[in-house]
């Protein structure tokens, strides 16, 4: 048990100082939750696949608008 959290935390710590190399988003707090989502699946940081998603989201149309969105989070 001891053995598998220590992983889990060398893996978390892998994927988060990755994420903090690609992607200077200036928020560490949002680069940590993206590697935690990562490891939760237990496996490594793809940098070149992550970048293609943010690239493919900003060629994508919204399905709605963010004011709406954010009426709707109010």
């Amino acid at each position: 048990m001891r053995d598998e959290v220590r992983r889990r935390c060398e893996l978390l710590i892998q994927n988060r100082d990755t994420m903090n190399e690609a992607f200077k988003w200036g928020n560490s707090l949002l680069n940590l939750s993206a590697a935690y989502m990562i490891t939760s699946k237990e496996i490594r940081t793809d940098v070149a696949m992550l970048k293609q998603c943010k690239a493919l989201i900003k060629e994508k149309p919204v399905c709605f608008p963010i004011s709406k969105a954010m009426q709707i989070a109010r």
